[in-house]
């Protein structure tokens, strides 16, 4: 008996070993397979060969080789760590597509400007000393690339670089570690005022330099450096940082007092002179003082009120009277008109009929769409929604199973036989404007027919002249035809869902023939798109350009196919039950006729005839290129005008959006605007 127990004691524990040995392998393979590390380091490469998987390395290591230029790493856009020091490389390039790269090293190269970092978002940390180490230049800045990288950047490293200054610095409001050794930063002065507005900076080392050798250098340093806790390697105590801090803010209020003083006498001598050498009669003369400089008197320490007259004027002063508290009401007049060029920058009249300052222009809008890793609900809500501001989310959708999975083989081998509802057109251009034999302009929607997915996918294959093809049904396909499908991606997003406190009322899903281009138009929804597989690329205007986006009303029509022959068959407006777009969603009102016609986009955003429509120059257009894995959150109401890939695939989710206060200052400013 108690050899047949151990007997399967035995049995029992060798099979364990087996799975656990199984498993290993298993963890193991799949590790080897998804490569995270390149390592290409001290192999006297000349020239960067093309990775392998690409999409996979995280870590990329070219250091120690005898590289001269940056080439074929454009594919790493998943890299977060780049090695590429102690190399020959004399130009920085070929660098703006890592969009997640967060650690760049150049360190112990031959580059002579810090530039094209335009793309790098994310850059945390730049290590680029020790450059040009044999030649007499300094290392030079471009400043759109540090206003670029000014936003993330926390660590720098600019060593042995022959700096004589640094007011280069002033852009990276995040920096937090600067390392400066062995330059030749001679004026400590000046080098404080550099970086007193860097709030951030908690560490800084200066060691090698000849100003470190000066009188009061450390205690200038400190206090003008709020935040600095670490000066040259050595810890700054808490006391002697207060303490210093406020001996220089005595200093500077003496040296701001006595230089007040100066100011102020100077200037009262000043006009005494010139009131006292002025031709003419002297009460004439000082009638006119006052036109003749037409300058406000400067606010200084000692009295903001005083105004300098001479004692042989007292007597000609007015004596003042109740009534005299406020100055009447006085508009300069109107400055005659100028012809209007092409470079003209239009201001902004308000209510006080005065040009709008560009910085408010810009209040909400950068330079560029903003792009993010990683979105916590408040923050999508806090940061894009409330402000009604589009979102590149990098990678967003990257570890869904679609991403990995869906494409033309996949679909024809899942669901080769599935039909599904295709729009076709001669042109590309489903639901846009479009000329017929005779010239005349029609809003054209496609010509839709129903085949199986493998059909679908040889047409796509054979790219038929005047036969594009495109999946877009926007009735949440997703969910209602490809119900097999909806395992491999999400039934909803989940930070949107619980910022915008609802499901989404669509799920659509789009294919199609890199010749189908989506014309310009906005929606009535909050979009959440997602990239499955190729790209798509975005032309977008903010909704508060109205004003300078070109409407007209057209005929509606659409495509028939008949006998290989493409017609284009007028629609009568009571047929017609589909509409694509908010441009549709028209307020109607019982006392205002209508026109006949649907408004639509009369400016194609890709060729624009600015002799046409010269207000489209002042419209604020932006471009993005969603890649493989990537979301955008497209706000409602926002213009857009999409291409793609060929074969892209694409899934997006739409929310109802919100009737609010922004809903109604946009249908006021149409009503403005008189476009429809």
């Amino acid at each position: 008996m108690n050899t047949s127990k151990l007997t399967d004691l035995k049995e029992n524990e060798e099979k364990i070993r087996k799975q656990a040995k199984k498993l290993l392998r298993q963890k193991t393979s799949e590790i080897l397979k998804k490569q995270t590390h390149l390592f290409m380091h001290e192999k006297s490469l000349t020239k960067i060969p093309v990775p392998k998987n690409p999409n996979q390395i995280l870590y990329a290591y070219y250091h120690n080789n005898q590289l001269t230029k940056i080439e074929n790493i454009e594919l790493l856009y998943n890299v977060t760590h780049l090695h590429l020091q102690w190399n020959k490389i004399t130009k920085m390039e070929g660098l703006e597509s890592l969009h997640s790269l967060k650690k760049l090293y150049l360190g112990n190269n031959k580059i002579s400007v810090v530039e094209n970092l335009e793309g790098l978002k994310y850059l945390e940390e730049l290590h680029i000393e020790k450059q040009n180490l044999d030649g007499p230049d300094t290392l030079c800045f471009d400043p759109r690339t540090l206003i670029y990288i000014g936003g993330s950047l926390r660590i720098l490293n600019v060593s042995e670089n022959k700096l004589t200054d640094m007011a280069w610095v002033k852009p990276l409001r995040q920096l937090e570690v600067l390392v400066a050794r062995k330059n030749n930063l001679e004026n400590y002065q000046a080098v404080a005022d550099d970086l007193c507005t860097l709030l951030s900076l908690v560490e800084i080392n200066f060691l090698g330099n000849p100003m470190t050798r000066k009188h009061r250098y450390k205690e200038t340093i400190i206090a003008r450096c709020s935040q600095l806790r670490i000066l040259d390697t050595v810890a700054i105590h808490s006391t002697s940082k207060t303490f210093m801090r406020n001996f220089d803010k005595v200093v500077r209020l003496r040296q701001l007092h006595e230089k007040n003083k100066i100011e102020t006498t100077r200037r009262g001598a000043d006009e005494f002179f010139d009131l006292n050498m002025l031709s003419g009669p002297r009460a004439q003369s000082a009638l006119s003082i006052a036109e003749f400089s037409n300058q406000k008197p400067k606010v200084t320490a000692f009295d903001s009120t005083y105004t300098f007259m001479p004692r042989a004027f007292w007597r000609m002063r007015k004596t003042p009277s109740p009534h005299e508290g406020i100055a009447p009401p006085m508009e300069p007049p109107p400055p005659p008109k100028q012809p209007i060029s092409d470079n003209d920058i239009f201001p902004i009249k308000g209510i006080l009929k005065k040009p709008m300052p560009m910085k408010y222009i810009s209040l909400y809008l950068g330079n560029s769409i903003a792009e993010t890793g990683i979105l916590e609900p408040m923050q999508f809500l806090r940061e894009y929604v409330s402000k009604n501001i589009p979102v590149v989310i990098r990678n967003g959708c990257s570890h869904w199973p679609a991403v990995s999975k869906w494409n033309a083989a996949y679909f024809r081998e899942k669901i080769p036989d599935k039909n599904v509802v295709v729009a076709i057109t001669p042109n590309g251009l489903a639901d846009g404007i479009t000329k017929n034999e005779k010239g005349e302009e029609y809003f054209v929607t496609p010509h839709e027919t129903t085949m199986t997915m493998a059909q679908f996918l040889d047409g796509l294959d054979e790219k038929r002249e005047n036969y594009i093809q495109y999946i877009q049904k926007q009735n949440s396909n997703l969910t209602t035809d490809f119900p097999e499908l909806m395992e491999d991606v999400y039934a909803e997003i989940p930070f949107a869902s619980e910022a915008f406190d609802k499901l989404p009322d669509a799920v659509n899903f789009w294919m199609g023939d890199e010749r189908a281009i989506t014309s310009m138009h906005k929606d009535p929804y909050e979009n959440i798109y997602c990239v499955i597989d190729g790209y798509k690329d975005f032309i977008l205007i903010p909704p508060t350009d109205l004003p300078f986006v070109p409407y007209k009303r057209y005929p509606q029509a659409e495509f028939r196919y008949t006998d290989n022959k493409w017609d284009i068959v007028p629609v009568e407006t009571v047929n017609m039950v589909k509409p694509t777009s908010a441009d549709i969603d028209i307020v109607q009102n019982d006392d205002f006729i209508q026109p006949s016609g649907l408004p639509w986009i009369s400016i194609d955003p890709l060729s624009p005839n600015y002799f046409k429509y010269p207000q489209f120059k002042r419209a604020h257009v932006y471009s993005v290129r969603l890649k493989k894995g990537d979301c955008l959150y497209l706000p409602s109401l926002w213009f857009h005008h999409v291409r793609q890939s060929h074969g892209c695939i694409a899934v997006n989710y739409w929310y109802d959006m919100e009737f609010d206060v922004k809903y109604c200052y946009f249908k006021m400013l149409e009503k403005l605007c008189g476009n429809y």
